[in-house]
């Protein structure tokens, strides 16, 4: 290789190496057309799903060297945002961070609610969460089994509140009526925090709360914890024993969380989108400060996304 030739060629062959080296963060942004990227959490601020989207939105809008903003849109236990992002015409700028409600809404109603399989584009899950039966500090019930003795002996005497029907907190109050053969009376809220309000005035007798959120309040004795939904006890709060090891089976009832698209978003940037989450959920940063949420970061992606949501439907759905 002449000189001439060699001052040509060895700087494109870095140019080179760099573009590929940094192509998920560089190239990413080429064909969205959006000069805005809004995450749409269909729940109120302060939720699981809420935190996350705000982890992440700074680090998207490095990468995509545009402005990605978290917009929330509950009702409906989340299908008001989750219908935004269906409805979306252009496929990128409304992205959907949400949770495993999505799969429970469908299943509980498919004519009124959006279908995830079909209806949306499955990016990546990349969180998951576990629920814990609490109680107000100044309730009667010292136990599980005291609620559950109380509720047999006057069905529907008993409340607990949720999100409203499809939220994993109602599918959770579900399984353990189902488990322990009683029959409590439930009061829908529009969101989290009106339930949560509650809860703390007493108004409500019990509900299923993700353990992060759970967490502070326990702490501070303004709830008490009676036994979390898993099979085993959570990483975050492991002094709290499960509602199976107290005897009470199959309450095993996980939040996962994840991102979805419209299905006008095009297959080169779904495929861009993975590569950016895959890059993000591996970053020790990003994993730290899920964690310091009482989230656990847990990244799957594309068709084995699509896989489990198919399978959490069809075991809904039975």
């Amino acid at each position: 290789m002449n000189m001439r030739l060699a001052k040509i060629a060895i700087p494109l062959l870095a140019l080179i190496f760099h573009i590929s080296h940094c192509e998920a963060f560089e190239l990413i942004g080429k064909g969205w057309d959006s000069q805005v990227i809004h995450l749409i959490v269909p729940f109120s601020a302060g939720t699981g799903v809420d935190t996350l989207a705000r982890i992440m939105a700074p680090e998207l809008s490095k990468s995509l060297n545009k402005p990605v903003v978290v917009e929330n849109k509950p009702g409906a236990s989340g299908n008001i945002g989750t219908a935004f992002v269906k409805n979306s015409r252009s496929g990128n700028s409304n992205l959907l961070v949400t949770a495993s409600t999505i799969t429970t809404n469908f299943t509980t109603n498919p004519q009124l609610n959006v279908n995830p399989i079909t209806e949306l584009s499955s990016i990546a899950l990349i969180a998951v969460n576990d629920l814990v039966l609490v109680v107000p500090e100044s309730s009667p019930f010292l136990s599980a089994a005291m609620l559950i003795s109380k509720s047999k002996e006057k069905p529907e005497l008993v409340t607990f509140g949720s999100p409203g029907i499809g939220t994993p907190h109602y599918k959770a109050m579900g399984l353990f009526e189902k488990s322990t053969h009683t029959t409590l009376l439930h009061i829908p809220f529009k969101d989290s925090a009106t339930a949560i309000s509650s809860l703390l005035g007493g108004e409500i007798d019990s509900m299923f709360l993700p353990i992060n959120i759970a967490k502070p309040l326990i702490e501070s004795n303004k709830i008490r914890a009676l036994g979390v939904a898993a099979n085993v006890r959570s990483s975050i709060m492991k002094n709290i024993p499960t509602l199976k090891e107290q005897g009470i089976g199959n309450v095993n009832c996980p939040i996962w969380y994840g991102v979805f698209a419209s299905n006008m978003i095009s297959k080169q940037e779904e495929s861009k989108l993975t590569q950016l989450l895959h890059v993000l959920m591996n970053d020790p940063a990003i994993k730290s400060q899920i964690e310091k949420q009482g989230l656990i970061p847990k990244l799957i992606i594309g068709s084995r996304f699509r896989q489990l949501i198919e399978s959490d439907v069809n075991s809904l759905g039975n």
